[in-house]
């Protein structure tokens, strides 16, 4: 077997939280699971028809274009054409998270905070739920908000189109680790709640 089937085989064993976009721009939340370079099981309330083109925004992965496959029990099966340029990135980001699932990747969590006093955002918990809040600060790695909403600690929310994880409560809010790293001058318009022309992923 070659290497390049080899490495087309390999499959990420964890669940992996995220949304899809149909090209009506309509957004689902799902969760992924046998993700590899060929394609995933996307687990969702919402099936979209055979063979329709949509985005999807992938813990750890980020932006992922594909195509909706048969259905499954559970949702359906999206099949990815990654090459190029595109493809060596997955590869190297599914080792990466390989490495990281065992413990063996370092924390890269130097970035300083930016203070965002005032911004609005809304929070959007797995089930569809969304929650006006406020940003204290937002970071590169992570944000703080003020919110009436408690996520549980670990749940998997959406601040803005950023994906995060709760990581801690605060007095009147609480905190969220970003799961897809930007390194990007941009990320107040990811989270910051502002009209927008369009409802791009990208």
């Amino acid at each position: 077997m070659s290497e390049s089937r080899d490495t087309e085989d390999v499959k990420t064993e964890q669940v992996l939280f995220g949304r899809f976009m149909l090209p009506d721009q309509s957004e689902h939340a799902c969760s992924v699971v046998g993700l590899s370079v060929k394609g995933a099981e996307i687990r969702a309330a919402h099936l979209p028809t055979y063979g329709m083109p949509l985005i999807a925004y992938l813990e750890h992965f980020g932006r992922i274009e594909g195509i909706a496959k048969e259905a499954t029990v559970n949702g359906f099966r999206l099949e990815f054409a990654l090459t190029g340029a595109r493809r060596e990135r997955f590869l190297s980001r599914q080792a990466w998270l390989g490495t990281k699932h065992a413990g063996a990747a370092q924390d890269v969590r130097l970035y300083n905070r930016r203070q965002l006093t005032g911004a609005r955002s809304r929070v959007v918990l797995s089930d569809g739920r969304d929650y006006p809040c406020e940003i204290i600060d937002v970071s590169l790695t992570g944000a703080a908000v003020t919110s009436t909403v408690l996520p549980a600690l670990g749940s998997k929310v959406y601040l803005g189109k950023m994906l995060g994880s709760v990581v801690r409560y605060l007095d009147n809010g609480f905190a969220l680790e970003f799961l897809t790293a930007f390194g990007s001058d941009f990320l107040a318009d990811l989270v910051v709640d502002e009209p927008r022309g369009d409802n791009s992923l990208s």
